[in-house]
Formats: structure tokens, sequence, C-alpha cells
């Protein structure tokens, strides 16, 4: 049932035009706000590389095959900086074999400026690419080239993110090094001094409607010992959806679960949590399955594993499972007595015989009375107190002990693990 695991990075911002049209129907506002140019700051500020398949190459990419994409590099100067390199970083799973800078449309710049020669090499072979294409941008400078790169396509669930990093001349004032808003920097170039833009971003060609990553989750921990692993749901689609979620352990040794639905809006992320504790011993394994199904329309799923080896004996443990405490008149006149009832639970939940439980009483007058019990074989552990003054009475627990045992105060039902209760009259008179 493993499957291999994708590396995923999960943004919601992206560049460019040619993405799927629900998609980028989804997310107006960020695209208003990179399609505009950031024309009142110093420098190469607002410069940005996104991509761009309405000028040639293709429009999503199909892992393990050979294509070709095109990326809109756009540059900024008010104050007339020029501009010498630029570096596109793909994904390490991705060869680029090509980059070449297209001829139509070609490079321009408004209101004037000039180009020098185009030339690359990696920065990192195979997928860290350097150009050297200079821009001699004029005050105001607003330049434009398409680079294309033929490549390799690797992962990219459900999209592919391309970093970038612009050098300036270093001139006037900064921002001179501008880079993607993952504060992408070359190896041996200045620290990026500018990151407001984001990566550029080529979707996936994949169809589904509904994505769930990872994939794959392989993990390991401790016998009955529960762990929390994020997921997250994808909505390719452009209205919100709700989706259902099931979970089911293989083999049934454990416990696994979630939330029973999640809503996703259109063209975005939502994350959740999962909670899987295994139970048996060192060296099995065992499986959540989690299954998503869409509300309203059950052909729209997906599925992700959670695969979990133990590595580690059952962690015993004792907590407080919960507390009761009365009282009632004594003997005699002004004579009360209380009595504490504190149940005790393991790491499975399972009442728990032999502990000794250790607890302070505290009363009125601030006086504390320190106690220790034992729980019976039905995990209860019993404080009686006998007492003459009136009003509240609280009991703490302070410790469980058994041998190997721990007390996880962080598992008490009750926190902090207290009952308080008002004791006796004012009069001090029997009813």
């Amino acid at each position: 049932m493993k499957r291999s695991v994708h590396a995923v990075v999960l943004l919601v911002l992206f560049l460019g035009t040619g993405l799927p049209a629900a998609v980028a129907g989804a997310l107006p506002a960020e695209r208003a706000a990179l399609a505009g140019a950031a024309r009142h700051i110093e420098n190469l500020g607002g410069s940005v590389v996104s991509f761009e398949p309405s000028v040639g190459g293709a429009p999503c990419f199909a892992g393990g095959t050979a294509q070709t994409f095109c990326f809109e590099a756009h540059s900024f100067s008010p104050d007339g900086e020029d501009v010498t390199d630029l570096w596109v970083s793909f994904y390490g799973d991705w060869t680029v074999t090509n980059a070449y800078v297209l001829g139509s449309p070609a490079p321009s710049c408004s209101p004037g400026g000039s180009w020098g020669n185009f030339s690359w090499s990696y920065q990192t072979s195979p997928w860290e690419i350097h150009i050297n294409h200079p821009r001699f941008q004029v005050p105001g400078g607003d330049c434009v080239a398409f680079y294309c790169f033929d490549v390799t396509s690797g992962t990219g669930d459900p999209w592919a993110w391309e970093r970038w990093y612009w050098k300036g001349d270093d001139s006037g004032a900064p921002p001179h090094h501008p880079c993607s808003n993952d504060l992408y920097t070359p190896a041996g170039q200045h620290t990026c001094d500018e990151w407001i833009k984001p990566r550029a971003a080529i979707p996936s060609c994949d169809p589904r409607a509904l994505w769930m990553l990872p994939e794959v989750i392989d993990a390991q921990g401790c016998a009955y010992q529960a762990q929390e692993h994020e997921l997250t749901l994808f909505n390719n689609r452009g209205s919100a959806k709700t989706v259902n979620l099931t979970y089911t352990m293989s083999p049934v040794d454990g416990s696994c679960s979630g939330p029973a639905s999640v809503v996703v809006q259109g063209g975005l992320f939502a994350h959740f949590d999962v909670s899987l504790t295994p139970y048996g011993q060192v060296g099995d394994e065992v499986t959540c399955q989690i299954d998503t199904v869409d509300a309203l329309d059950p052909d729209i799923h997906d599925t992700s594993w959670i695969n979990k080896e133990i590595v580690c004996p059952q962690e015993y443990s004792a907590h407080v499972f919960k507390m009761k405490m009365v009282w009632k008149y004594g003997a005699r006149p002004g004579r009360y007595k209380v009595m504490t009832q504190v149940s005790v639970h393991d790491q499975a939940h399972v009442l728990l015989p032999g502990a000794t439980v250790s607890g302070d009483y505290t009363l009125p007058n601030g006086t504390i009375v320190s106690l220790n019990k034992v729980t019976a074989p039905d995990g209860v552990a019993k404080f009686p107190l006998n007492t003459a003054q009136v009003g509240v009475h609280q009991f703490c627990v302070t410790n469980i002990a058994k041998a190997g045992y721990v007390y996880d105060p962080a598992s008490n039902h009750l926190n902090p693990p207290c009952k308080s209760l008002q004791v006796g009259r004012s009069d001090q008179d029997r009813p």
C-alpha cells in the first residue's frame, strides 16, 4: 500500500497567465497585484519573474516529460540602475538542457534602454540556471524579456515553483538584488535585499479536481503514543467545496482520527491534522488510510496514507481521569467530613489500580494537608479529611506513582487536576 513520497511545497500566491481558468479566476487580487509594476520605489525594486506560457512552450508540467517553459522577466528601475544577471532555480529533480531568450516578442525597454548579449550557464547542474543578459536601463526604465527553458520535468504537486534572483550594478540606493519571496540567494551572491514578489509557478497537467497532500507520510513512533500529522487539501476548481473525510486503520491495531469534513475555497488550500496512535510491539507497522470525497459529487475524491513503524516500546503512563468531592456533617457539632475520589487512567485510558496518588488539601485558612492514597482495583483513590473549618476546601493531585509508570499531567482530563467545594454552613449548625 505504500507509495513514494512526493516533496511538496505549498503556497497560494502565483504569477502569470495561462494557469487553469478556475485557479486563475480564484485569485484576482494576487494576479492584479503581480500584474502591476512597482514604479515609485528605488532601483530594481518590484522586478519579478513569472511563468508566461502565452509566448510559447507548454502551459503545464508532466513529470518525467521533455518540455519547454517560458517566463517573463520584468525589471524596473526608477533611477536607472542596470541589470547584469538573473538566476532561475527549478526543483532539484528537474533537468534543464537549454535556455534561450525569445526573439518574438523581442526584449524591450520603455521609455528607453538597451541590451547586452545573452548567455547562460549552470549555477548548479542541472536545475539552477545563471543568465547573463545585461539590461542598460534609463531612469524610469521598464524592461521585459522572455526566457525559455528546455527541461525534463520532475515533481511539483500540484505546482512547480521557480525561485529567482536579480543582480544589479549596485549603483544608487537599494534594492539591488530583489528575489522571490522565499529569500532565494544563489551561492556567492549578495544577500537578497527585497523579497516582496512570489516565485514563478508552473501548474500540473493533472486534471484532478481535488488533491490531498502529501500522498504518503512515512513516520516512526512509540507504541500507544499519539502523533499529529498535517495534511493539506487543494481545491483545483473555482468554487468552494465541502469535503468529507474517513479514516481506516490497517491492520486494525491503533486509532486514527481527524475532522469529519473540511471546507476548501476554490483554488485554495485547507490544512488539517490527523492523530494516529499505533498499537503493537517494536517492529510492527500500521497504516491509516484517509479518504476524501466531495460532499456533492462522489466522483471527486482522493486518498492519502500515513504509515507508522513502531520503533520504541509502549510508554506506560498514568493520568487523572476524573475527580469527585463531597462533604457531610461529622459526629460532633462543628465537625465535617470531606471525601475526594480520584480516578486514574493509564496511557490506553484504562482504569489503573495500585497507583499511589499524592495530593494536597488547601483549607479555608490556608493550611495545607498532604495525603497519599493507593488506587483500588477500580482505579479510584479516596482521600478522607476531617475538618472544623467552614468555607472552600480545595484538593489538587500533585503526583501519581507506580513502578514502570510515569505521571503524564498533559493527559489529565482536568487541568489543573483540582476540585473545590464549599464545606459546612456559616453558623456551623446542623440543619
